[in-house]
């Protein structure tokens, strides 16, 4: 791994050789290690590890071929195409020739782990965002919007980690920890809908390190994409991810909410052409929005607020979510 790190920064270089050298080496010998411990190379019905392996083993030719390119668009060719294969294995359960396939039953993980390696995986995108941003800033020269677009920096660093950590982490986590099949849960909502998450947070740190710059120079058709994607990817991630842990038909109104402020910040991008650091500090209140409307959905509850106010919205909603509530206990007595 340390390898791999000190490779990283010129992968795409002179060290694209060893990058992928130390990273095969991880993935590969890390799960033929595990078959070997678990004894899966000399016993019938139990090859899970060892399927990985093979599908890692698999995904090293494409790898390998991107290494030995010297241009280097071909070399992230190669490479995407490497990571389909890697993330396409449990998608089809790490399906294989003579071995079949695995069963979520058959992977007991560990949800309460499972739950906080994800968890530290975003800290770690969103405290490197910080690093990058206060590097950047340190290093810039005095100018106008500058102070301002290192505020905007770090209030959307904390609408991401709150938008995350206050619902979605905590019902996550108990969420795989009390499911019958948690193998099935740490593949949908863990494996697969972490990476727009990530995604998202590392593209909004590269809007930051652009805004501060140049904070007042009009947005490009480039930087609006930037913005928007950056905030989708996260906002889209999230949603999905709440909707798996949380068990219920529909995914949060908050977040729907955000991605439409998002389209019309878009528009405005795109015509307008405000400065950077007017549509970042927008995006960054969209994201605010989204953090306090969840936070009043689920800490006291808006219903409940209306009820109490007599307001007869309250009155519908309510009836509405007791009716669906006594639907879902019926289909799962029926199923039962």
């Amino acid at each position: 791994s340390l390898v791999m790190a000190a490779a990283l920064p010129e992968a795409f270089g002179d060290a694209g050789r060893t990058f992928v050298g130390a990273y095969l080496t991880v993935q590969i010998g890390r799960t033929a290690y595990t078959s070997f411990a678990l004894g899966e190379w000399h016993k019938v019905g139990n090859f899970d590890m060892l399927r990985v392996t093979l599908w890692f083993g698999f995904a090293a030719i494409p790898w390998i071929a991107g290494a030995f390119s010297s241009d280097p668009a071909l070399r992230i060719t190669w490479w995407i195409g490497a990571l389909l294969i890697e993330y396409a294995g449990p998608l089809v359960q790490f399906r294989f020739p003579w071995l079949g396939r695995s069963r979520p039953e058959d992977w007991n993980v560990s949800g309460n782990h499972m739950a906080e390696r994800c968890g530290l995986f975003i800290i770690i995108a969103l405290g490197e965002g910080l690093i990058i941003t206060g590097a950047r800033y340190a290093s810039a020269e005095p100018a106008a919007g500058l102070n301002a677009a290192f505020l905007n920096a770090f209030l959307g660093s904390f609408a991401m980690w709150w938008i995350y950590f206050d619902i979605g982490a905590a019902r996550g986590a108990w969420h795989i920890e009390h499911h019958k099949t948690p193998g099935l849960i740490a593949q949908q909502a863990f494996t697969y809908w972490h990476i727009p998450i990530v995604a998202g947070i590392i593209l909004l740190a590269v809007v930051d390190e652009l805004v501060l710059a140049l904070p007042l120079a009009p947005s490009a058709p480039p930087f609006v994409l930037l913005v928007v994607a950056a905030i989708t990817l996260f906002l889209w991630g999230n949603m999905v991810f709440k909707h798996i842990s949380s068990g219920n038909p529909w995914f949060p109104l908050s977040h729907w909410v955000g991605l439409l402020l998002i389209g019309v910040l878009a528009l405005w991008g795109w015509q307008g052409q405000p400065p950077r650091l007017a549509l970042a500090a927008a995006s960054t209140a969209a994201l605010a929005i989204v953090a306090l409307w969840e936070w009043g959905s689920f800490h006291g509850g808006w219903i409940e607020r209306m009820e109490v106010r007599g307001w007869w919205i309250g009155r519908v909603l309510r009836r509405r979510m007791d009716r669906n509530q006594a639907r879902r206990e019926a289909k799962a007595a029926a199923q039962a």
